[in-house]
């Protein structure tokens, strides 16, 4: 007899998810969980940044708008504390100036908003397969 894994015995990764819009989030969060994921959500980068379980994600989408939310400099502390997972930027700012910071600090991918979901999922898959580093 062939033993068949519940999903319970199948560790799922977990996104860490950073977005301050409560709607996008809440969407994000249930879509993300429906493909397979665990999820870890956020409204702001101080409250990822306080929760010792930031270290079992798999991934990192993190919001950035450069009034509010800087998920630029929450990648760099989060490199600076080991933490080397694939990062997703997603933003509002079309400048190349951010495009530039982000590569520079180390984002896989960078996503304007607005952006189709089948998008940031296929990212997700991607980065999640390949692991750190």
């Amino acid at each position: 007899m062939t033993h068949r894994p519940t999903d319970l015995q199948i560790p799922r990764a977990v996104i860490l998810l950073v977005e301050s819009d409560t709607g996008l989030r809440r969407a994000l969060h249930l879509l993300l969980m429906a493909r397979g994921y665990g999820v870890k959500a956020y409204a702001e980068e101080t409250r990822l940044l306080a929760d010792p379980m930031t270290e079992e994600g798999a991934c990192l989408i993190a919001e950035h708008r450069p009034v509010h939310v800087d998920g630029i400099d929450l990648l760099h502390q989060l490199r600076a504390a080991g933490w080397q997972h694939p990062v997703i930027l997603t933003t509002t700012d079309h400048s190349a100036e951010t495009e530039l910071c982000a590569r520079g600090a180390g984002c896989a991918h960078i996503l304007h908003k607005p952006f189709a979901h089948h998008l940031l999922f296929g990212l997700v898959d991607r980065v999640v397969a390949r692991g750190p580093g």
